[in-house]
């Protein structure tokens, strides 16, 4: 069964639709169609499942997990899905705590960037480097092997720290680390630290992004 991706946005923040808000370098909308595989809406032909941009962590294996436990046309909070040849099913809206953690509120906000923050920790960790509780990588930035990321840290955009760096308390967008490096309780936008350099703290250097 085919999968088509709406571009609704439940809420706005900021002047951002949540299908747009940024989870740690990717939006909501981006996040489903990488991970599902998701066709636009605009390709529905009549059958499929159809999902609004709430369900940032689902993956085709627990969607169609969903899905073959259940018969029919229906609609569910978040999305329908329409088989061929059967009129939609008129029965109340079905729940979808099955699906993960969604983002139908700005009060769901708080809880999904959460498990951003965890997913994108078990990911890097995946590749040999250690982000601790409490800090933030974005999915978009790399972490060389043995390289950590200190609490209270965030690491963003497209940067690259090098392997068996320490960011201490500090955020970083779009910067380069070397092997070795130590940046410590300071703010980098744009900045090539070189292999073995310490720099902080208190430092800002780049671009404005306050402390």
């Amino acid at each position: 069964m085919k999968i088509f991706l709406t571009r609704k946005s439940a809420f706005t923040f900021r002047g951002v639709g949540s299908a747009n808000l940024d989870l740690l370098g990717k939006s909501v909308f981006e996040l489903m169609k990488e991970r599902l595989r998701a066709e636009s809406e605009e390709n529905f032909t009549g059958e499929g499942v159809v999902l609004d941009p709430v369900f940032p962590f689902l993956t085709r294996e627990r969607l169609f997990y969903y899905l073959d436990e259940r018969e029919g046309s229906y609609r569910f909070a978040g999305g329908f899905v329409a088989r061929a040849g059967e009129p939609m099913s008129d029965s109340p809206r079905r729940g979808t705590g099955e699906l993960g953690p969604a983002l139908f509120t700005l009060a769901d906000l708080p809880a999904v960037l959460s498990e951003a923050a965890r997913e994108s920790a078990a990911l890097h960790l995946a590749c040999g480097a250690l982000v601790e509780e409490g800090a933030a990588v974005d999915y978009t930035a790399a972490l060389g092997r043995g390289t950590i990321v200190g609490r209270g840290s965030r690491v963003r955009g497209h940067s690259v720290v090098g392997e068996n760096a320490e960011i201490i308390c500090s955020d970083l967008e779009n910067c380069e680390v070397g092997d070795g490096a130590t940046v410590a309780y300071s703010v980098l936008v744009g900045v090539n630290v070189k292999s073995g350099a310490a720099v902080g703290p208190y430092v800002r250097l780049g671009g404005r992004r306050p402390f």
